[in-house]
């Protein structure tokens, strides 16, 4: 990832509320040498939840509290900067409510 990159995706298309931290999952192909946090915004720029990944790590764990998302809204991952050079291959699935 590159500094501060940033990436949308879109929402399913009924009222959610984000984060289902369970069975939410994150996880990486390449672990990061130091600890990384990714930042999932509203367009409105309301934080929905970070997702840590500790060193050495593939897996992710999800913080945040209880946002609501309405149809068609998008959402944006943000990276890190600086970013991580070894952290790759990252798949992220939010599950809301």
């Amino acid at each position: 990832m590159s500094d501060a990159q940033q990436f949308s995706m879109g929402v399913v298309p009924m009222t959610t509320i984000f984060p289902g931290t369970s069975p939410s999952e994150a996880r990486c192909a390449t672990a990061p040498t130091g600890d990384v946090s990714l930042t999932l915004v509203t367009a409105d720029n309301v934080v929905v939840c970070t997702i840590s990944f500790a060193a050495g790590s593939t897996i992710g764990t999800f913080v945040g509290g209880s946002v609501t998302v309405e149809p068609s809204d998008l959402l944006y991952v943000i990276g890190p900067s600086p970013a991580d050079l070894t952290f790759a291959g990252v798949n992220i699935a939010f599950i809301g409510q």
